[in-house]
């Protein structure tokens, strides 16, 4: 039998209004975290707290690709301070957000594979 959890469409919402925390996702979709658990494991692959740093990690380098500064970022993203963003997000990355949106924008898109002549 499927849960209601499997109905819910909007996670990437529902991750930011948690603050990226899985005990406030957990409150949110009135699930306990352990149920909040099981299903991520199932469904994702992974903790909900694993999918909700992600989410928070693609967050920060799209606010960073739209021109807001690192503290913004940080501040909007809920971490404690700028460096604790930094530290995120070098992890993640490989380098730090100050790196990233000094490298020039044509780094930050995927190529596309050259059509044949």
């Amino acid at each position: 039998m499927r849960s209601s959890l499997h109905r819910i469409q909007n996670w990437p919402a529902l991750a930011a209004t948690a603050r990226f925390h899985a005990s406030e996702l957990a409150r949110l979709v009135r699930y306990s975290p352990r149920q909040l658990e099981r299903f991520f494991a199932e469904e994702f692959r992974q903790t909900p707290q694993q999918w909700l740093d992600q989410q928070q990690m693609a967050a920060a380098k799209e606010l960073l690709l739209v021109g807001k500064r690192v503290k913004e970022v940080a501040e909007t993203l809920g971490f404690r301070d700028q460096s604790h963003l930094s530290r995120k997000f070098k992890h993640y990355f490989g380098q730090s957000p100050t790196e990233f949106i000094s490298r020039p924008a044509k780094t930050h898109v995927a190529k596309r594979p050259e059509r044949p002549h």
